[in-house]
């Protein structure tokens, strides 16, 4: 679920101001009018924020106003809080308990928005077999095929995309503080083999949406399982198998030193 409380390059950080009575607001910076700040950006002076009746100051209501300001990329402040130093009815009664900078009642809102402009990053990406007649580093028909990965930080369900042999595999969170998270593929189609199973992490990003470079490579290890559809492996090889690289020769497949490339 997308965090409310942060906000990124581009996003929208929203003050809106409910008064007991119609405002007086004809243009920023007019004497009288609202005068307001979010992270310290200025209407006045700042583009990116603007001031607008919500429902209609020409239609008759000017008692909720709306003050946004469009995250920059280049936006130099950890926090976004806001400020309303100013603000009068309609025939110039200046509004009471000013300046206000935190949301009312308690509870009604947000008074600090963090900002993130950070993407993820993957730290570690593993790929393996479930094989054990052969090693990690092999498949068959049946075996289970998992990559892992840990994110720089927690990442948003909605956005992941990622396959594995060309198939579109749920990732699951294993651990929220390490943020580790893990996707299954069982081998389950006869392929032609020795063949190669690759994995594409091709869309992940964080709670407010920041996305991350894609990955098809694991940091340990090759990135590619080889594989074939025999039912017979060959004797376990010493030394132990290949991290990340799977490989089964078929029947009738002399297996060589080749096989491993």
């Amino acid at each position: 679920m997308y965090d409310a409380g942060r906000v990124k390059s581009g996003d929208t950080a929203v003050l809106t101001l409910f008064a007991s009575e119609a405002l007086y607001h004809p243009s920023s910076g007019a004497e009288g009018a609202i005068a307001c700040t979010i992270g310290g950006h200025d209407p006045d002076d700042d583009g990116p924020v603007d001031v607008s009746d919500e429902y209609g100051y020409d239609a008759g209501s000017g008692r909720v106003w709306r003050v946004n300001y469009t995250v920059q990329a280049g936006e130099t402040q950890p926090q976004l809080g806001f400020s309303v130093s100013h603000f009068e009815d309609l025939v110039g009664n200046v509004g009471a308990g000013l300046p206000v900078t935190s949301a009312v009642p308690d509870g009604a809102g947000l008074s600090l928005l963090e900002v993130d402009l950070s993407a993820p990053t993957l730290s570690s990406v593993t790929f393996s077999s479930s094989n054990t007649d052969w090693d990690t580093a092999h498949c068959r028909v049946g075996d289970t095929l998992t990559l892992s990965f840990t994110a720089s930080e927690t990442l948003e369900a909605s956005l992941f995309e990622v396959t594995i042999g060309g198939v579109m595999i749920e990732a699951t969170l294993m651990s929220e503080e390490l943020h580790e998270y893990r996707a299954h593929y069982i081998v389950s189609t006869n392929y032609v083999g020795p063949s190669a199973i690759g994995f594409v992490i091709s869309r992940y990003g964080d709670l407010v949406g920041n996305m991350g470079i894609p990955c098809s490579e694991a940091t340990e290890g090759s990135s590619v399982v080889v594989y074939d559809d025999c039912a017979n492996f060959p004797p376990s090889p010493s030394g132990g198998g290949h991290s990340g690289h799977f490989l089964l020769p078929c029947r009738g497949h002399t297996h060589t030193d080749h096989d491993h490339k």
